[in-house]
């Protein structure tokens, strides 16, 4: 499994909903009238705003275990 880090400037409109500890959540990321617009779901919860630049961050690689409950 790979992760890449993300960073957000100037945000606003942040919106956060039930975030719960574990969970997974699927990504959306599109650009309307010059900002990002960010949107996190899953099944109980929500985090959404507005951006006006992002970048990536270095990834980093993971490697399940048989007790890893963080990742399917």
């Amino acid at each position: 499994m790979c992760r890449v880090g993300l960073t957000f400037h100037e945000i606003k409109n942040l919106k956060i909903s039930n975030i719960p500890a574990h969970e997974v959540f699927t990504v959306k990321i599109n650009k309307d009238s010059g900002y990002f617009t960010f949107e996190a779901i899953s099944d109980n919860a929500s985090i959404k705003f507005n951006a006006k630049f992002i970048s990536l961050k270095d990834p980093s690689v993971y490697i399940n275990g048989p007790d890893d409950y963080y990742f399917k």
